[in-house]
């Protein structure tokens, strides 16, 4: 989700106000993260330009939602509006674009049971995994809810999308066997 607001009549008051209001307008976003109710907002590239001299002031950010159930985004979205709606008046010019781009995870019974069994499988060979829900997904998020899967099978690392990014050469070997073991036994099963 992105966010452009601009005061289109340039008068002195208008630029402080303007990032007064937009200040005040991201911290009403991110007060709505409740992780009770599945849902972080969490502001992010946060521009803000102006000039007191020409009287010019732009604000822009980006808005990184979670929520535990990507079927919800419209309630989500009605809410982030309605803040946006009650925080700046009508005399603003306001962009506000964006979408669901990823759905969410979904953990039911068979995705418990799967993670059951790979956690099994990798106890034989010493290795640890748990299970721990993070507030972001990867493309294994577009298979169809009813299918259980599992995010987090690759090898482990830091710096992630960064030029310092690494992995953990020994998490390879790890998370390969552990493949490995999961494929021969759900092939014996079915």
């Amino acid at each position: 989700c992105g966010l452009q607001l601009k005061k289109p009549d340039r008068t002195e008051p208008d630029v402080a106000a303007t990032v007064s209001l937009f200040s005040k307008l991201i911290s009403s976003w991110s007060e709505l993260t409740d992780l009770e109710k599945g849902m972080v907002i969490i502001p992010s590239n946060v521009q803000i330009q102006t000039n007191i001299a020409e009287l010019y002031s732009y604000c822009e950010a980006q808005l990184s939602v979670r929520i535990a159930d990507s079927q919800k985004m419209e309630q989500v979205d009605a809410v982030i509006r309605k803040t946006m709606n009650d925080t700046i008046p009508s005399s603003y010019h306001v962009k506000l674009d964006g979408g669901l781009r990823r759905p969410s995870m979904y953990r039911n019974e068979s995705v418990v049971t799967l993670f059951n069994a790979a956690h099994q499988l990798a106890e034989t060979f010493g290795l640890e995994v748990f299970e721990e829900h993070r507030w972001s997904s990867s493309d294994i998020s577009f298979v169809d809810r009813q299918i259980p899967k599992l995010d987090g099978m690759g090898p482990t690392g830091l710096q992630q999308r960064g030029q310092d990014e690494y992995i953990v050469r020994q998490s390879l070997l790890d998370r390969a066997t552990l493949l490995a073991l999961m494929i021969a036994k759900f092939s014996e099963d079915s």
